[in-house]
């Protein structure tokens, strides 16, 4: 194994972006709960008690896997954190500036969540903690894509331009939904999903290649 700090790095990483993905799955069960409780409520409105029922049902549900989210959320973060920071002893070009850039992201992540919804201010560190995000996404990308060359692993090298390739098509999607709200806002919340999964076969398939060069 030509480098070994970087593949527990890249391991680690895959940890991380499996528990994106089960955040993004249970934020789409969240959604549906959401919905069900706005429904159940306008129907209590109608005297219904087997609505009221449902609502509260729907609501427990929806605190619940609230906290779960948090829960799975934070532990991504810490993955993500000692990842970059195990593969940046092998990679430092790249991996460590993602290293750097991932404690700006907690640190926006934090300031994003007690001020986001301070109009102007809040508008500026939700914008800040997606560019932060989208940096550290890239970076890891650049930094594994570096190795691979090392390696001469041209499989991983192509795989890293479709997931950037796709990254950018997504941020895109997401920027043009915030202006053309409904049919683009569900097409944008499919391919974040669609997204986490490309990563996470990268992140798999280079883990691969740094476990058998």
């Amino acid at each position: 194994m030509t480098y070994p700090k970087a593949y527990k790095g890249v391991n680690t990483l895959v940890r991380a972006e499996a528990l994106d993905l089960i955040a993004a799955g249970l934020a789409v069960i969240l959604n549906i709960l959401s919905t069900a409780a706005l429904s159940g409520i306008d129907a209590m409105h109608e005297g219904s008690d087997i609505a009221a029922v449902g609502v509260m049902g729907a609501g427990i549900g929806f605190f619940l896997v609230g906290g779960i989210i948090l829960i799975v959320g934070i532990c991504s973060e810490v993955f993500m954190f000692i990842g970059l920071k195990r593969a940046s002893d092998d990679e430092p070009r790249y991996f460590k500036t993602a290293f750097v850039f991932s404690i700006l992201y907690i640190i926006m992540g934090v300031l994003s969540g007690l001020f986001g919804s301070l109009g102007v201010l809040g508008l500026i560190l939700q914008t800040t903690e997606k560019a932060v995000s989208i940096t550290v996404y890239t970076l890891t990308i650049f930094g594994i894509r570096s190795l691979a060359k090392k390696l001469d692993a041209t499989e991983i090298i192509s795989l890293g331009n479709i997931t950037l390739a796709a990254e950018i098509f997504q941020i895109v999607v997401n920027a043009v939904s915030d202006y053309i709200p409904g049919i683009l806002e569900m097409i944008a919340s499919v391919l974040s999903f669609v997204g986490y999964i490309i990563f996470l076969i990268f992140l798999t398939r280079s883990r691969d290649m740094l476990a058998s060069k």
